[in-house]
């Protein structure tokens, strides 16, 4: 268990007390959604903000391409990201490349231990049959 910690010496926990505890967790969890909730919407409404008037024209010094009308805070630090990524930092190159939509996609394949596709002998109509029972079974 996560987090777990030994209850003081000469504390003996009861089912009141596990209770108390556990609300106490409960609350504070509520209390870390509302905070970051929060942080997300203040990140959110800054980087919707423009940038100053030198920051403006550096960039488009920089990268003439992009219009003025769509400099926000927001271009700027996919810019620096950028620029940060020329000079080598491998965390700046993943982030640019995931922030641009190339982020390699995940692939997972599952496979019996002849390494043969699991349930071969089942026609795609059996397997979502199949399917549609075991959601049937979750939902219950």
């Amino acid at each position: 268990m996560t987090g777990y910690k030994e209850p003081p010496k000469g504390v003996k926990i009861t089912s009141d007390n596990a209770k108390e505890n556990g609300a106490k967790g409960g609350k504070k969890k509520a209390e870390n959604a509302i905070i970051n909730k929060t942080m997300k919407a203040i990140g959110e409404a800054i980087a919707q903000c423009q940038p100053t008037a030198d920051l403006i024209e550096e960039l488009k010094s920089k990268y003439p391409a992009i219009a003025g009308d769509v400099i926000n805070n927001k271009v700027l630090l996919v810019a620096k990201l950028f620029e940060e990524a020329l000079k080598g930092n491998l965390a700046a190159i993943a982030m640019f490349r995931d922030t641009i939509g190339e982020k390699p996609v995940d692939k997972n394949e599952h496979t019996g231990k002849d390494g043969e596709r699991l349930y071969k002998d089942l026609t795609e109509e059996e397997l979502d049959k199949r399917i549609a029972e075991l959601t049937q079974k979750l939902k219950k």
